[in-house]
């Protein structure tokens, strides 16, 4: 019998994008180079100058930042594989995950860098967490999010109070449910809002909302008129322009940019993304990826060794 062994490990890449054109501004740069595996955390917030990853090792998930102007890896917290999503806050001080207890999950706070045994409980049975707000004193969570998942659920989202845990409503809509994502423009905190119909596996409908402690009532959202669902495969937004921002996605193989104006409701013309020569690797459309403050950061898989090995039978 032939038998053949391989192994294989991914490492992260960042590509420099320009404020003004959304295109790239050098070739695509390294950040890490370990041999280890690592799942890229999109759309979990924290330190918009850090990307977030997590390594699986036996019982445990640990979540590490790496600088991206640096390569600097820290490691912001272990996890036990119980534990479901993770945040981190805006200034990569703070973590917060949701833990499955019985049939809904509590919500746990603590600091960057100390495990689960130094976490406060923040709230229980309240459901899971999406991320922090733009100023650090909330975390937005979907309370109707059960162990055992439901997908005609309708969501809506609300807001825990970090220092207190006092829960308050903050966007709801009459037939949809609500998802929020990262901050779009930082210096006007305007936050990415997703509809999705329950139940339903059609598009969902992309807004930008602004951020405010109170309920920001639907007038104040500004629709993303993204391409039709046949074009679009991996949309991302991304805090990248403090006057607008711009949507990443690709049309086949390409990846394409367009500026996204907040005030306006518009997308501006889809343009192909070019890369600089030199670049140490190109994204493709399978990748890992999510857009970080100063660029675009993704997921590059390798192979590390193979080796083809001969064993006799013996009858």
């Amino acid at each position: 019998m032939a038998l053949q062994f391989s192994s294989s490990f991914n490492d992260l890449y960042l590509i420099p994008l320009s404020p003004a054109t959304g295109q790239p501004t050098g070739p695509v740069r390294r950040l890490t180079q370990d041999g280890r595996t690592k799942s890229l955390l999109q759309d979990r917030w924290g330190d918009p100058g850090s990307a977030y990853f997590q390594v699986r090792d036996e019982a445990r998930v640990s979540v590490y930042g790496v600088d991206l102007d640096s390569g600097k890896q820290t490691r912001v917290t272990a996890l036990l594989q119980s534990a479901e999503i993770l945040v981190v806050s805006p200034d990569g001080r703070q973590v917060s995950y949701s833990v499955p207890e019985g049939d809904s999950y509590s919500i746990r706070v603590g600091e960057t860098g100390a495990g689960p045994a130094q976490a406060r409980v923040l709230c229980k049975a309240c459901g899971v967490v999406l991320g922090f707000s733009p100023d650090g004193r909330f975390l937005f969570h979907l309370p109707e999010v059960k162990v055992k998942a439901d997908p005609k659920r309708k969501l809506s989202v609300r807001l825990l109070e970090v220092a207190s845990g006092r829960d308050r409503p903050w966007l709801e809509h009459a037939t949809d449910s609500v998802f929020v994502g990262e901050t779009i423009v930082p210096d006007s905190r305007w936050l990415e809002l997703a509809l999705i119909p329950p139940g339903s596996p059609g598009p969902r409908r992309m807004y930008l909302v602004p951020w405010s402690e109170e309920p920001v009532p639907e007038s104040e959202w500004k629709r993303i008129p993204l391409p039709p669902p046949d074009v679009i495969s991996g949309a991302r937004l991304g805090p990248v322009s403090p006057r607008g921002a711009f949507a990443y996605l690709f049309e086949g193989s390409k990846l394409m940019v367009a500026r996204v104006e907040p005030q306006s409701d518009s997308l501006g013309a889809l343009q192909e993304v070019k890369f600089a020569p030199g670049s140490a690797a190109t994204l493709k459309p399978g990748d890992d990826w999510t857009v970080r403050g100063p660029g675009l950061v993704f997921s590059n898989w390798k192979s590390s060794s193979s080796a083809v090995w001969l064993m006799k039978l013996l009858r």
